[in-house]
């Protein structure tokens, strides 16, 4: 600031410097024109004369001379008198009317050294000698009215005393409104410019005072001071919402990879203080990179061949000990350049990982032990069920024959004429036949699934015409659903045929179509359907209106000796025919399922191939 206003007072002296040498400068070319203008006007008027006195002065006329001399006195009024002196130097003539003034006397000897007017004494003194005659020496003395030059240079002294106070006045008018103006506002803007700098707070409410541009200049330090307070407030916003982070926050310079921002848990992290670590280099904290290598591992993000780079390692605290790390490193290249390195701590999850890989060796040797154990036991379990099928099959066998003799036997009793059966014989004899047909059918049943079970079942898939196959289904099931007051019925096309086992379709059908009228309610119905599901498959649905079966209970069905709540209502079966059903349907190429909903019946069915 005192900069500014030396230059303002410098340009002001410049000035009236400039100002004061001009007037100065004129008044000087005043007094040597009117030098001159005398110096010029005095040898046009000796030429005059001396071409009028040539004659009288070489022939020493002197009343001739004195006439013409006082002649030119009385016509030039800026002539007070005139004389001449002669060759010798001695007074020749004169304009006087008495005797020539004895104070003009030292005149006389000027006349052997004439001279033109030179100085303002010599202009003071209004005499001037010219010599009229050079070649004789003669000299024309003439005394000059200069009381006309003196009014004119004393007005014009004057003049130049009062531009020289006007001058010196309007400086000083004009320093004290640069002072208010100007200098006193730049003054207190260039000492609120250093109060903030010094301590960051300002002086406002000054921005009304000195000229337009100062204060257009010190709204906008006040608005710059606004803006820096607001981006510096914004600032200490964003580096405490740093500190809060969980992650640390690295920031370090390209240049010589020397950190320059850490947040507070980049601090305590590696337990340096901020200045220790502000002196200091990532390589410094992580032992496993020299600077070389770190400077290797940098490399694509310089040269932008990836945008971020992730990897783990370990940073070394203060007292020595590692902390296991993920480093999320990435580069900024615009000016200046930086790294920015947001670092997890991931202590916890090393040791988590740690515990599983143990756990998961703990687990792999339970589960080859398991294993172990579990193929043992399939070996065993394998060895059981070939035993069970095997058992049952010969079970079976020996079952088959001697229900086979009741059953035989039982007919042979009927049809005795010589020793014939009364009625309660014969009724107690249908009851034994019933009961050993059901055993046998049980029987067969079971052998068939221990067939399947075993692999041992033989299936021969041939074209089968389906509707004739439901039609006698119905008729063997006729006798159950009458006694139920179960309605048979279906809508099967005749000319669809099936690729299956014959006598295996067979056994399929009659088991849905009997657990269809066991289930269902008294008066119900029961229909058998067909239907292409997609090309060359035929679903036979077979619907009943029972009571439906429970959502819970249905992932039970299809299982062996499953009969769920149904064995507690009085309903005869043995829970195997629907697994039966299951394993037959899928042993010639099929599907079986159910469609239920509760209180209002079911739909079983399954599909089978269309022979072409």
């Amino acid at each position: 600031m005192r900069l500014v206003t030396q230059f303002i007072f410098l340009i002001l002296a410049l000035l009236f410097t400039t100002f004061a040498s001009v007037i100065t400068l004129d008044y000087y070319l005043l007094n040597a024109t009117l030098k001159e203008q005398q110096y010029n006007w005095i040898h046009m008027l000796s030429d005059t004369i001396s071409e009028s006195l040539a004659n009288d002065i070489i022939e020493l006329n002197q009343l001739e001379l004195k006439d013409v001399l006082s002649n030119i006195a009385l016509e030039n009024e800026r002539i007070d008198y005139a004389f001449i002196t002669d060759f010798n130097g001695d007074l020749l003539s004169h304009s006087f009317h008495k005797d020539f003034p004895p104070s003009l006397m030292p005149l006389i000897d000027t006349a052997n050294n004439p001279s033109k007017p030179v100085g303002l004494s010599d202009l003071l003194e209004n005499s001037f000698a010219v010599p009229i005659i050079p070649g004789m020496r003669a000299t024309l003395f003439i005394g000059i009215n200069t009381e006309a030059d003196k009014h004119l240079f004393q007005r014009h002294r004057t003049l130049f005393a009062l531009l020289v106070f006007s001058t010196a006045f309007i400086g000083l008018v004009l320093s004290i409104w640069i002072g208010r103006r100007i200098t006193r506002p730049l003054q207190k803007l260039t000492d609120n410019i250093t109060r903030y700098k010094n301590t960051g707070t300002t002086l406002r409410h000054f921005s009304k005072q000195g000229s337009k541009e100062v204060r257009q200049l010190t709204q906008q330090f006040d608005q710059m001071v606004t803006e820096r307070e607001t981006v510096n407030q914004a600032t200490k916003q964003f580096k405490k919402t740093l500190d809060q982070t969980l992650d640390c926050i690295f920031i370090f310079q390209k240049s010589d990879l020397r950190f320059t921002y850490l947040n507070r848990g980049a601090i305590q992290q590696v337990g340096y203080s901020q200045e220790e670590l502000l002196d200091m280099h990532p390589f410094d904290i992580k032992p496993e990179f020299s600077k070389i290598q770190f400077e290797q591992l940098i490399a694509p993000l310089v040269k932008q061949e990836v945008n971020v780079l992730n990897f783990e390692t370990v940073h070394r605290h203060k007292d020595g000990h590692t902390i296991p790390v993920e480093v999320f490193l990435q580069y900024f290249s615009d000016p200046p350049q930086r790294f920015l390195s947001i670092v997890r701590d991931i202590s916890e999850r090393k040791t988590i990982e740690r515990e599983l890989v143990a756990h998961r060796d703990h687990l792999e040797e339970l589960v080859l032990a398991r294993t172990r154990e579990s193929v043992t036991q399939r070996h065993q379990a394998e060895k059981a069920s070939a035993a069970k099928s095997e058992f049952l099959s010969r079970m079976s066998h020996e079952l088959r024959t001697p229900l086979n003799a009741i059953i035989g036997f039982g007919d042979l009793m009927k049809t005795d004429t010589e020793s014939p059966l009364n009625d309660l014989q014969k009724d107690n004899l249908d009851e034994i036949q019933i009961a050993s047909k059901q055993l046998l059918e049980l029987v067969n049943e079971v052998l068939d699934l221990s067939r399947i079970e075993s692999g041992r079942l033989e299936v021969s898939v041939e074209p089968v015409e389906l509707a004739a196959l439901v039609e006698l289904c119905i008729t063997q099931c006729h006798p159950l659903a009458t006694k139920n007051q179960i309605n048979l019925d279906m809508t099967v096309d005749k000319s669809i045929t099936l690729m299956a086992d014959y006598s295996r379709l067979r056994q399929v059908i009659l088991n849905l179509l009997s657990n269809a009228v066991k289930y269902n309610r008294d008066g119900g119905s029961v229909l058998v359907y067909s239907e292409f599901t997609r090309e060359n498959l035929v679903r036979v649905n077979v619907k009943d209106t029972g009571r439906g079966i429970e959502a819970q209970a249905q992932s039970r069905l299809f299982q062996p000796f499953e009969r769920l709540e149904t064995a507690y209502q009085g309903i005869e079966g043995s829970g195997i025919g629907l697994a039966l059903v299951k394993k037959l349907v899928e042993a010639m190429g099929g599907k079986v399922g159910v469609i239920t909903q509760l209180n209002k019946g079911s739909v079983f069915w399954f599909e089978l191939p269309a022979a072409k």
